[in-house]
């Protein structure tokens, strides 16, 4: 029976449902998030600027007493469906940072101010690319993530990542078998995973769980 490990926690009996019985599953939270609170996040908000970038669910979440004329940019379709929800005007968003930033590049042309939510834990896709395009990043931590401590009893054949401070969590306290498989949400995760592991990392087309655990799915039936 293939043994596959989540590195985000859903609920077993959930992931078995749509995985089916012929696989062993075990489901751990390898990162945990704080919120700050709103009052401080306001309080750093750059209100010079009507731009907005986010780049997670949980950002997102915490919005609220904005400005009608906030103009959003995002990552992840998640992420702008709850913003919508909110009555936010989302004018871009994109699966992957690098996508983002692309757009910004395409469509400012003077020196633009942007207010971008994040974790004390960020890659430096968009404040690097943004800085380097001559625009100026109000970088305002949202929510501090960490790692936790999971005592894992087995080994596992398939690995799957939600993001590169799950990966990074991981790997300060495990390692992996030669022959085990990494799955990973999407591009940005695989890419950390295979930096980190030195192994290949399969992603689905769109990066959300519904799709990852179909993708999953597929693969490993049709090896079977």
């Amino acid at each position: 029976m293939i043994k596959i490990l989540f590195t985000k926690y859903y609920p077993v009996e959930e992931l078995q449902k749509e995985l089916g019985n012929q696989f062993l599953i075990e489901s751990q939270d390898f990162i945990t998030t704080e919120n700050i609170a709103w009052e401080k996040i306001h309080s750093e908000i750059d209100f010079n600027s009507s731009n907005y970038i986010l780049s997670s669910v949980r950002s997102a979440k915490l919005i609220k007493e904005l400005p009608e004329t906030a103009h959003f940019y995002v990552v992840g379709e998640k992420s702008k469906e709850i913003l919508e929800e909110r009555g936010y005007r989302v004018k871009y968003w994109a699966y992957y940072a690098d996508e983002l930033t692309d757009y910004i590049k395409n469509n400012f042309s003077e020196p633009t101010i942007f207010n971008f939510f994040c974790s004390q834990i960020r890659r430096e896709t968009i404040p690097t690319t943004l800085a380097d395009l001559g625009h100026s990043v109000n970088e305002i931590i949202s929510y501090n993530t960490t790692s936790k401590n999971i005592e894992l009893t087995s080994e596992f054949d398939v690995y799957v990542f939600y993001s590169p401070s799950g990966v990074n969590s991981f790997v300060e306290q495990h390692e992996i078998a030669e022959k085990a498989r990494i799955f990973a949400i999407g591009k940005t995760t695989a890419e950390a995973a295979e930096l980190q592991l030195g192994k290949k990392a399969e992603f689905p087309d769109v990066p959300d769980n519904e799709a990852l655990i179909k993708y999953i799915k597929t693969r490993l039936n049709a090896e079977e």
